[in-house]
């Protein structure tokens, strides 16, 4: 075997590295095998054999380094890490280096990535262990809001469930009791309903919450009566009127989904009765304000939306000092669903007193 002055045999010996040169499209060994090149060929060494014959992807490895060889590039061309398999089946991990030393083009070949590979694979790896903390963090972030969701949602049934029951301790006669009865048992049924909507939900995560699903075609007007119907012995209780006026009775099908467009009235109707005093009235109050379009309002006699939240009321967690110990999810979740139907969500303070909540939604296709 030839020695080459540039690259002393002993220098190679001692760094453990096979150094091979090119021969037209071949390469030449010029170092012995080193003892863990010796072992990976182990049972395929023969009188010719090679670590180019042996291992394809020097082969590879080959056409990239002439490449690199005939642009006299200056620095040394890596094949990155490459694994492969010894006879007893264990991977192991080699590194070709294409580099020319006085004019010469070599091929270096070594155990194991160099440390700047390896430096990159670790920067790699971390990264990857980063991404997947940052997946864990959203995914606790979004059981969160969830969780909050689920809850605040609930409070509704039960307002309307104790008004139920507050009316019923105080009515007159059986017929006003038939009608408590009612509303108590329409307001069980939907907190029974959203029980079993968490379950479903922890399953699908805050995609079940988000406005997106399937389900009834949503009427807005119908959705208006459901709610204050619902909702009318709640009112009652704390001695607020609720109205609801509609500018006609035709079709007030529109973009969006039943369930989840109840939620957002009940929400908004909800968000009315905590900042209503006794003896005022909120209205419900649907209109088309233009052609294509639906509008439903709620309007309050409450203290109105301070100016410092009014930019940010919609946000989540932002809240009025007179919901001390709620989520703050409400008219978030609210305008979340609508955008995502395509609609418009806003809010404003009465020229008299009170607040107003609207949303506008597009009338259903076909209609």
């Amino acid at each position: 075997m030839r020695r080459d002055e540039s690259l002393p045999l002993e220098l190679a010996e001692v760094l453990g590295v096979h150094v091979l040169r090119p021969r037209g499209d071949a390469l030449e060994p010029l170092t012995p095998l080193p003892g863990w090149l010796e072992g990976l060929l182990s049972g395929h060494l023969g009188p010719s054999t090679t670590a180019e014959a042996r291992l394809s992807f020097l082969g590879l490895f080959l056409e990239d380094a002439q490449r690199h060889w005939s642009i006299h590039a200056t620095e040394p061309l890596s094949s990155g890490p490459w694994e492969e398999r010894d006879p007893e089946g264990l991977p192991r991990h080699l590194e070709a280096m294409a580099i020319q030393a006085s004019g010469r083009p070599y091929v270096i070949l070594t155990s194991g990535a160099s440390p700047f590979l390896r430096a990159r694979q670790a920067v790699s790896f971390f990264r990857e262990a980063q991404l997947e903390h940052e997946e864990l963090v959203r995914e606790m972030q979004v059981r969160d809001l969830l969780l909050h969701c689920i809850v605040h949602d609930m409070g509704g049934p039960l307002t309307a469930l104790s008004g139920a029951l507050k009316l019923l301790r105080e009515a007159p006669d059986e017929g006003d009791q038939a009608v408590l009865l009612d509303a108590g048992e329409r307001a069980m049924t939907r907190l029974q309903q959203l029980v079993r909507d968490t379950l479903a939900s922890f399953g699908a995560g805050l995609e079940s919450l988000d406005g997106q699903g399937q389900g009834e075609p949503a009427d807005l007007l119908r959705c208006a009566e459901d709610v204050r119907e619902e909702l009318l012995p709640a009112f009652a209780g704390k001695g607020v009127h609720l109205d609801l006026e509609t500018a006609d009775r035709g079709s007030w099908d529109c973009a969006g989904e039943g369930s989840r467009l109840r939620r957002v009235v009940a929400n908004l109707l909800e968000n009315a009765l905590r900042h209503s005093p006794a003896g005022s009235t909120v209205w419900l109050r649907l209109d088309r304000p233009v052609p294509g379009s639906l509008r439903l309002r709620v309007e309050d006699q409450g203290p109105g939306i301070p100016a410092e939240l009014s930019a940010r009321i919609s946000e989540r967690g932002v809240q009025g000092r007179e919901n001390a110990g709620r989520a703050g999810l409400g008219l978030h979740y609210c305008r979340a669903t609508l955008e995502r139907w395509g609609g418009r969500f806003g809010h404003q303070n009465n020229l008299d007193r009170g607040a107003c909540f609207w949303l506008q939604l597009n009338e259903a296709a076909g209609h």
